[in-house]
């Protein structure tokens, strides 16, 4: 095979075929940018996603839709709603969706008047908050400032935000001792609230019987003077002081001493009012002393309670322990139960007898016209027994 050149290419020829080398590289640099696009494309159309979501966003945020519409409040009895939206730092300038319940809540149960608090996301951009607040009992002062004392013995100080609670709560004196307050704590929560919002000051009294006497000042000016574990009675002030004709009395709750009703409520004289009572002595129908075994007078006594207290009549006088010829004093043994009977209306012991009717053949009694009001003497008739009666002096008591 003879091999020669074609003698009809020019230099210009061979200068137009590619080069392998350069066209390689050519494809391999197109390839490397379609897999680079390819790579960006992704993230190019997250951005573009994204950016329409936080315009999407913008354009609500800054829009009247995404703010709070309304805002209630409930179980507020003394904090005002205001005050308690303050606590919550949300408004109607707030973004509905931005404002998160336990945010909220932590907030609001940070004030120490508040017991629990609750938040609810309600349609139409609506939020409720429902509270229940601590039960202010009173307010009392330590040096300079005053302090709200609450139900489960904590206090806190009395502010301003506070001040429409001061006007429904008693203020408070005395009961500085740890223990004494816990006391006095127990005591005022056995009182209803309503009854609590009528009291206006709350004193610690020394009676002759207790020291640690809590002394109550109604609104309307009547005391009532109690025992740490005697209070549950002014639950009933209401109707009590209806019944009390002596407006010039003071109440005092005490212990009856009965198994089924335990606590009582008496009016007699205020602690400031009491007249020391000098002794009188019990004189016979000649107006002569009567004395003693030892020549000594006898003293007059009157019948009183575990308390002290003084029992009385129907007229407010104390009631008089008898006494027998010896000039010893006979008490009535069943005194608690003939007086809370009311068989010592008059200061002595009338026990009423029913009328009976009596067969006289069964009786064996003969019943005439002039017993039974028969001028014929009928063979049945009504008789009448005598009231009892127990002789006793002037008496009274605080259990008028």
């Amino acid at each position: 095979m003879q091999l020669g050149l074609d003698k009809t290419k020019t230099l210009e020829d061979f200068r137009n075929i590619p080069n392998g080398v350069e066209q390689l590289f050519r494809e391999r640099e197109i390839k490397n940018d379609n897999e680079g696009f390819e790579a960006v494309r992704g993230k190019l159309f997250a951005a573009a996603l994204l950016l329409s979501v936080l315009l999407v966003f913008a354009i609500y945020y800054f829009s009247p839709a995404s703010k709070v519409k309304a805002i209630s409040v409930s179980g507020n009895k003394y904090l005002d709603t205001k005050y308690i939206e303050s606590l919550a730092g949300i408004s109607s300038d707030s973004r509905y969706y931005l404002t998160f319940p336990f945010t909220v809540e932590k907030r609001i149960k940070a004030d120490p008047m508040i017991d629990s608090v609750s938040m609810k996301m309600m349609d139409s951009n609506a939020i409720h908050i429902t509270v229940t607040e601590k039960r202010p009992l009173g307010y009392r002062y330590s040096g300079d400032t005053a302090y709200i004392l609450f139900d489960d013995e904590t206090q806190t100080e009395l502010t301003s935000e506070y001040m429409p609670v001061l006007s429904r709560i008693p203020y408070i004196t005395g009961f500085e001792e740890e223990e004494q307050t816990h006391l006095l704590v127990n005591a005022l929560k056995a009182i209803d609230q309503m009854i609590i919002e009528d009291v206006a000051e709350i004193h610690q009294y020394a009676l002759k019987y207790d020291d640690e006497a809590i002394q109550f000042q109604m609104r309307d000016g009547t005391y009532i003077f109690s025992g740490y574990f005697y209070t549950k009675p002014l639950n009933e002030y209401y109707r009590m002081i209806s019944q009390v004709e002596n407006k010039n009395y003071c109440l005092y709750t005490v212990e009856s001493g009965k198994a089924e009703e335990r606590m009582m409520v008496s009016a007699r004289a205020c602690p400031w009012d009491e007249v020391p009572i000098e002794h009188e002595y019990w004189m016979n129908a000649e107006g002569d002393y009567i004395l003693n075994k030892y020549g000594d007078r006898v003293v007059k006594h009157y019948y009183q309670d575990a308390n002290g207290f003084y029992f009385l009549d129907d007229n407010g006088n104390y009631i008089l322990i008898p006494i027998n010829e010896k000039g010893e004093d006979q008490p009535d043994p069943d005194f608690d139960e003939n007086y809370y009977a009311g068989y010592y209306k008059t200061g002595e012991l009338v026990i009423p007898v029913e009328e009976t009717e009596e067969n006289p053949e069964e009786t064996g009694e003969e019943t005439n016209g002039e017993e039974t009001g028969d001028e014929n003497g009928d063979e049945t008739g009504d008789t009448q027994e005598e009231p009892q009666t127990e002789e006793n002096g002037a008496s009274g008591d605080d259990h008028g």
